[in-house]
């Protein structure tokens, strides 16, 4: 069988296709083969041939990638899946998401495109701040980055040298920001505690630019979050559906999505995060 050879890392998009996402007024530079990563990708434009499909003016799509998962908001629904690279070539899905009707028939129409374009996604090429994505049937989708990534409170802390008394005996650092990955410690439902036994892995999430993400222990799930003061609201997460050998952890992970969807604020106790449910449920994290 004839093997197709790989792009090289000097491959761009057909040019007409730089041409439509400068012609989409995003600033554009050429290829640097920069990772997806780290950025929270707003659309800027679905362009169809010659025609551009208008967007709204508030809540636009969002797409996020994160260690081989993609998140974010298609207008209506939070959505959620996996995708892979290879240089310039990109494919995403199987993704699966929320199903809350769209109040406007426009917005269905954007959103209904936006996920089966996003499906079919072919290359990808991104400058500093923007992100253009070619779908197989030609179609293209042109981002602008929401900000140049997860910013300060998102950096982990520079190590200490080698040998100084910081590295021999590292303290928990109060935490600043819900921004981040965070690892469960329990679930307190009144008097009743739930956490992770022993040998078993510890749950995840992560915080980045308005999008969570994570693994509950036998399932990754993504959704969007909103932060208003201690506010803090998060959208029904998407989940896979892997069904866990172990009951504990079943147990566990299925409290812990469930909090998820009822969680309405937040607080930070040294190095704890705390998130308070309805119910006076609390999921209690500590720093990754």
């Amino acid at each position: 069988m004839k093997k197709t050879p790989a792009l090289p890392r000097t491959a761009t998009l057909p040019v007409a296709a730089v041409s439509l996402a400068l012609a989409s007024g995003v600033a554009f530079a050429a290829p640097a083969d920069q990772a997806l990563e780290g950025t929270r990708w707003v659309l800027a434009a679905i362009n169809l041939g010659n025609n551009k499909v208008n967007l709204p003016g508030k809540n636009p799509p969002t797409l996020v990638f994160e260690q081989g998962r993609v998140s974010g908001f298609a207008g209506c629904n939070t959505f959620g899946g996996s995708f892979t690279r290879q240089n310039l070539e990109l494919r995403v899905g199987p993704l699966v998401s929320t199903q809350k009707a769209c109040a406007e028939p426009a917005t269905n129409t954007l959103e209904t495109r936006y996920l089966k374009f996003l499906a079919a996604a072919k290359r990808a090429v991104r400058s500093e701040k923007s992100l253009a994505i070619l779908a197989s049937s030609g179609e293209l989708l042109v981002f602008r980055a929401e900000g140049a990534g997860a910013g300060a409170a998102g950096r982990p802390a520079t190590a200490a040298p080698s040998g100084s008394a910081a590295a021999a005996a590292p303290a928990p650092q109060p935490a600043t920001s819900l921004e981040g990955t965070w690892q469960l410690s329990e679930i307190r439902s009144g008097t009743a505690v739930t956490a992770p036994s022993g040998g078993a892995r510890r749950p995840e999430i992560t915080f980045r630019g308005g999008s969570v993400s994570g693994d509950a222990g036998c399932n990754r799930f993504s959704g969007q979050y909103t932060l208003e003061g201690a506010r803090l609201a998060l959208t029904p997460p998407v989940s896979t559906k892997m069904a866990c050998a172990d009951p504990a952890a079943n147990r566990l992970e299925t409290a812990l999505l469930a909090g998820l969807g009822q969680v309405s604020g937040y607080r930070l106790e040294g190095a704890m995060l705390v998130l308070s449910a309805s119910g006076g449920v609390e999921l209690r994290f500590t720093r990754k």
